[in-house]
């Protein structure tokens, strides 16, 4: 890539804003007419006169034609000066535009003027003269524009440029430019774009639409969508089940289902098999219906009780073991937990991978799409996931008290580190036995929030190494060091397992540099952990409009949280549909409720560890 390429803009010393003119690049090996700019000037005055859009337009034309002159991918540096239209090489900083590689920036002291850019074309599409001297292959202008007939006769406007063949006049475009019109050159929400060729106005982002009432009556067999497939939706779905309703989950999991229960497997060369909880690392149960549920899944074979060591541990290795009722853990994995949950099904149909882009009612029902693919009709819509894409889906459908509630959540960044070792950490010895760590809340390092010894609580029998760990950041590390989580730079990438492994040196006290070299490391960012707020109700649900909530996030910040939700949710949806949607005011439900701040450890609530907080109020949980 050449380094020496410039444009250079000429102004005039009158204190008007002087003549524009964008000189051919001086990469350009040869003047080839189809790699030469066109002079464009005029002067302030134009920006104080009557019919100003279609004299924008036709600047933004003669810009864009002189841009499809130059040649594909050319290369500039630009000199910028106050108030002018200058031409800014997106390829010099990594980025690209639809003018074969230049942007226009805004200039505050023209403020109004909207500008766009155009994709470069061939030189074939430029205009051609025929050797009678006509024009040829040309389209027709818009009426009114600065490549409109040129005027005859006396009073002839100044000639300062070409477009399509045609003369551009600063005096003929300053006659009809109202004195009124503001101008702005600008980026952002409302700057044109342009598309095939043409100006269009960029969408802004979606407004929260008002309120949509649905006063259609449900039929006696309703079908229900539920959006998210981590633990609500998925209990939400089988206590809908229960109720002999149907029901279809979307999941976006290319892997399974599971949401933040998530285990990662990695195969070896050797054969070896590693296994990761990089997400839930176990729970507990404090709640009757809650309880209930895991002792099925005890005797089904798919939950057990984690006997593992943990406690907490500070700086130099100090741990203390908790005293805390029974931790439980997924048999194989929480990812395989969630296959076993969904095994069950009967009037469940899943959709996965879909991503639903798009919800929209029609006629008293929701259609959902994922982008251009239609996805079905449905009476009811329950969103059990949340972040960013959720409040962008939420806000344009017509529930707005649902949309602002789930805006105000506010959620929590952590990193996981899935590292394997090929001998045991020295972890410290369990005070009460003979038995070293397998889970340890780790306290006073900015990096390091958990560790956890993969290993030792899937497969306790198996005293051979790989030895898998996951560690956890801080949210506070995790806001400072937050980056787009489906491209993590490598950079960022190293840095963060540099850093994460120095934690845990600190924590285990040892030397710097002292700790085994993983044989395997992979780093992945949650971007929406945990909440840190929540109102502190089972689930949300807007009647009029048949759009509801359930997730950990509305009683706390735990898996036991996550059921009772969607347990809440489908219960709640059951009675509705015995009404048969009727009565409306009677079933909204929390869309009014302040969000509080949720207490517990970075990585969730747990009963019995010491600085979390029970998943919610007691009189709400019994009232599930």
């Amino acid at each position: 890539m050449c380094s020496s390429h410039s444009t250079t803009v000429f102004l005039s010393p009158s204190s008007l804003i002087g003549n524009l003119c964008t000189a051919r690049s001086t990469c350009c090996p040869a003047p080839l007419q189809a790699q030469t700019f066109i002079t464009i000037s005029f002067k302030a005055n134009i920006l104080q006169a009557s019919d100003a859009r279609s004299h924008i337009q036709s600047l933004g034309r003669a810009m864009r034609v002189a841009n499809r002159s130059s040649r594909p991918g050319l290369t500039t540096s630009d000199r910028v000066f106050p108030g002018v239209l200058v031409p800014k090489c997106a390829a010099s900083k990594g980025e690209t535009s639809g003018d074969g590689g230049f942007q226009w920036r805004k200039r505050s002291v023209t403020p109004g003027l909207r500008q766009s850019s155009s994709p470069p074309s061939s030189s074939s599409s430029s205009s051609k003269k025929s050797q009678n001297g006509k024009e040829s292959g040309k389209s027709s202008p818009p009426k009114g524009s600065a490549g409109g007939p040129r005027r005859q006769g006396k009073g002839a406007s100044r000639p300062v440029g070409t477009f399509k063949g045609r003369t551009i006049s600063a005096d003929r475009v300053a006659s009809s430019i109202p004195r009124s019109s503001s101008l702005d050159i600008g980026e952002g929400e409302g700057k044109d774009s342009s598309v095939n060729g043409s100006l269009e106005k960029r969408k802004k982002p979606p407004k929260i639409r008002e309120q949509v009432r649905i006063t259609s009556p449900i039929s006696k067999d309703p079908k229900i969508a539920i959006l998210g497939g981590g633990m609500s939706g998925l209990i939400c779905a089988l206590t809908l089940q229960e109720k002999g309703i149907r029901s279809t989950l979307f999941d976006t999991g290319k892997h399974g289902l599971g949401g933040r229960m998530g285990t990662r497997h990695v195969a070896q060369i050797n054969g070896d098999q590693l296994a990761f909880d990089h997400a839930a690392q176990y729970f507990t149960a404090t709640d009757p219906k809650f309880k209930k549920l895991v002792n099925q899944w005890m005797e089904e074979g798919a939950v057990r009780e984690w006997k593992g060591v943990v406690g907490t541990l500070e700086m130099g290795g100090k741990f203390t073991e908790l005293q805390s009722s029974m931790k439980y853990i997924a048999t194989n994995g929480m990812r395989l937990f969630a296959d076993h949950l969904v095994s069950k099904r009967e009037l469940i149909d899943v959709v996965r991978p879909c991503w639903i882009s798009r919800v929209k009612e029609l006629d008293g029902r929701w259609h959902l799409s994922e982008y251009e693919n239609r996805q079905g009709e449905f009476d009811i819509v329950i969103i059990a996931h949340n972040g960013k894409c959720a409040n962008r889906l939420l806000g344009p459908i017509g529930v707005p008290l649902v949309a602002k509630q789930m805006k105000r959540l506010e959620l929590s960044s952590i990193w996981a580190l899935m590292a394997a070792f090929d001998q045991p950490l020295p972890t410290p010895i369990s005070p009460s036995g003979n038995e070293q760590i397998e889970g340890a809340f780790v306290a006073g390092i900015d990096s390091l929030s958990w560790m956890g010894n993969n290993t030792a609580k899937l497969h306790a029998s198996q005293n051979s190494w790989p030895y898998c760990w996951t560690f956890f950041s801080t949210a506070k590390y995790g806001k400072k060091n937050k980056v787009p989580q489906e491209s993590i730079p490598t950079v960022r990438a190293a840095r963060v397992k540099k850093e994460m492994l120095q934690g845990v040196e600190k924590a285990l006290g040892l030397e710097e540099g002292s700790l085994p070299a993983p044989l395997y490391m992979k780093v992945q960012l949650w971007g929406a952990a945990n909440p840190v707020n929540s109102p502190h109700v089972p689930c949300i649900f807007d009647a009029h409009g048949r759009v509801g909530i359930c997730g950990d996030w509305l009683l706390g910040s735990n898996l036991e949280a996550a059921a009772l939700s969607g347990m809440a949710m489908a219960n709640h949806i059951s009675a509705f549909c015995e009404r048969k949607g009727l009565d409306p005011e009677e079933f909204s439900v929390g869309l009014e409720d302040v969000l509080l701040p949720v207490g517990g450890h970075d990585i969730g609530q747990f009963d019995g560890q010491e600085i979390a907080a029970k998943a919610a109020d007691t009189q709400l949980l019994t009232a599930v």
